[in-house]
Formats: C-alpha cells, structure tokens, sequence
C-alpha cells in the first residue's frame, strides 16, 4: 500500500460491501472469506493504514463508515 502514503487525507469513506443470494449455511468457505474480506477487511484494513494521518490532523478528520440494504430492494 505505499501508493497511499503520500495521500493528504481528511475523511475516509468506507462504502462497500457485497452478498451472496444464498442460505449462509451453504456458502463454501471461499464465499464465506470473500465476503469477510470484502466487508470487514476492506474497511479495516483502510482504517488502520490511515489512522495514523487522520489523528495528525487534530481532530479534522473522520471516518465514515456506510452500509445500506438498498441493493436487496427492487423498484416498484
């Protein structure tokens, strides 16, 4: 991740996530760990590499983490 360390950040955004049309019970644990790494470690992963920076800038900074269950809702 060093790409990211010359990055002058103020807000981080976390706004991802994915599912899987599935009972959970059936998942192979291949989309299990897809779904783990998708939805907790992207987020984590992100916030412990830029924590650092954002406590640098004396509480100016923030971190914003977004879920929605908009994707599971059709539109009428």
């Amino acid at each position: 991740m060093a790409e990211l360390d010359g990055l002058d950040v103020s807000i981080l955004v976390n706004n991802v996530g994915v599912d899987v049309l599935d009972h959970y019970h059936k998942l192979s644990e291949d989309e299990l760990m897809r779904l783990i790494n998708i939805n907790c470690g992207a987020c984590s992963i992100l916030s412990h590499i830029f924590i650092p920076k954002l406590l640098k800038r004396n509480k100016r900074s923030a971190i914003v983490n977004v879920a929605s269950l908009a994707g599971k809702f059709e539109s009428i």
